[in-house]
Order: structure tokens, then C-alpha cells, then sequence
């Protein structure tokens, strides 16, 4: 979620307040993180009121589950570095499940338009008689996938054959569920960055900044030809902007 403070330094903000029991600001941090998804949920789904609906009970239920998280913080008065993984990760989760619903949305109405029909599970039933290629966008909880091995270096290191197995077994069941259609039917997976699942299947983050090291993490498990990191700078820089100000942008 853009803008400042960026979500994830408001949830880890909760987990500071939690350990030291100021339950006050950890209610104001939270606040604030289910106010930056409610507005930005009524600018993208202004007349779908369904999936606004949808999206903020998601999110609603994540932060009551951090909430019940930092009660043991608090009980604790101990900011552990896992608790705080596992609390910053959430807010990956809630974006790219927006994202997810925007792009079905944007595909379905595009459908909508060309058949003239407001069922779309018709209209995908007829596809396979039209040449007609439907994007289909399908929510990735990369925990579901990335596979850490935290004992193996400092920062862990990638179980790439598990990994790769996971991902097969997912891709797998979804192409099944298209059926008939599945020629008509282009699959995307929207895959959330930051955060994996360690060899004990607990849930760990590649830390902060970690969603580019995801991309190249899937970008080799899908075999792609190429990866494409956007960002909020013009290209590789000489040195970091926001201490360098002159720092230059590298011709190739």
C-alpha cells in the first residue's frame, strides 16, 4: 500500500507499541493501516460494493488476528524478531489480494463488453466455442511456495526443489479447475513478495525491501526469460538518492 507511512512500517510500529504496552498507539497504528485500505478499497471499487465488502472483511479479520498476536507481545513485553515477521508480512498479503481483484474485475468487464452478458461464468462456459482468449488473474500466497532453509546461511537460503514442487501441485490444480475452457483461459498468478514459509512451515519474510528478491525467487522457479522490477527510480543510480542527492542515474 503506497504512500506515507508505508503499511508495513505502521505494523511493525504496532509491534514496538505492543511490547512496550502502549495499548493506545498500538490501536492508533492499526487504525491507520484499516483506514489507508478502506479508502483506497472505495476509489478502486466504487461501484462494486460486493467486493469492497469482500475485501475489507479480509482485512478486517488479518488485524484482529495481529491484535491477538500482540497480546502475547504485550504479555511478554518482548518484541521478537518472528513475531515481527510474521506481523509486517499481512500487509503483502492484503495488497496483492487487492490487486488480484482489481485485475479480475478489469478482465470481467472487458468480458462483459465483447458477449453482452453480465454472467460471466456463462460467457466463460462459451468461450471454448470462440477464439476469444480470457486473462484470469489468481491470488499466490507465496508461503504456499518459497521455501526457506533459515540454517543453511545467515539470511537462508532458497529449498529450490521443494519450492518447485509446491508451485507445480498449485499450477496443476488450477489448470484443472478451468475444465473445458482451458485452452480459452491465459492463467495469472498475482504472487505476493516478502514473504515465504521456512522448512518447519513457519511463516518467515526475506526481510525488508525482500518483494525484488521474491520476483527473482519466482522469476527462476517459472523459468521466465526475463523478470521486470518497477520502481520509483529512473534506473541503477550511482548511490542511494535519498542520501545522495546529486547521485546519477547510469547510462547502461
Amino acid at each position: 500500500m503506497g504512500g506515507k507511512p508505508k503499511v508495513t512500517d505502521l505494523l511493525l510500529e504496532a509491534v514496538r507499541h505492543a511490547s512496550m504496552r502502549e495499548h493506545n498507539k498500538v490501536d492508533d497504528q492499526l487504525d491507520i493501516v484499516l483506514s489507508k485500505h478502506s479508502e483506497c478499497l472505495k476509489i478502486l471499487f466504487h461501484q462494486e460494493y460486493a467486493e469492497q465488502e469482500r475485501l475489507i472483511k479480509i482485512i478486517k479479520g488479518g488485524l484482529n488476528d495481529i491484535r491477538d498476536i500482540l497480546k502475547t507481545v504485550s504479555l511478554m513485553k518482548w518484541q521478537a524478531e518472528r513475531i515481527s515477521e510474521v506481523v509486517s508480512g499481512f500487509g503483502e498479503l492484503w495488497s496483492t489480494q487487492i490487486l488480484t481483484a482489481l485485475l479480475r474485475m478489469r478482465s470481467n468487464q472487458k468480458l462483459v463488453e465483447k458477449f453482452g452478458s453480465d454472467s460471466i461464468s456463462n460467457i466463460v462456459k462459451a468461450l471454448t466455442t470462440t477464439s476469444h482468449i480470457h486473462h484470469n488473474y489468481v491470488f499466490l500466497d507465496a508461503r504456499r511456495v518459497i521455501t526457506i532453509d533459515e540454517d543453511a546461511i545467515k539470511d537462508g537460503a532458497v529449498v529450490w526443489h521443494i519450492s518447485e514442487e509446491k508451485f507445480m501441485e498449485i499450477f496443476k490444480e488450477e489448470e484443472a479447475k478451468l475444465g473445458d475452457a482451458r485452452d480459452s483461459i491465459l492463467c495469472h498468478f498475482i504472487i505476493t513478495g516478502y514473504v515465504a514459509i521456512n522448512t518447519d512451515g513457519v511463516a518467515v519474510t526475506l526481510k525488508r525491501d525482500g518483494s525484488d528478491y521474491s520476483a527473482a525467487i519466482m522469476g527462476k522457479i517459472l523459468r521466465a526469460n526475463s523478470i521486470s522490477i518497477w520502481t520509483d527510480v529512473d534506473g541503477v543510480l550511482s548511490a542511494d538518492p535519498r542520501r545522495v542527492p546529486l547521485a546519477n542515474v547510469f547510462p547502461e
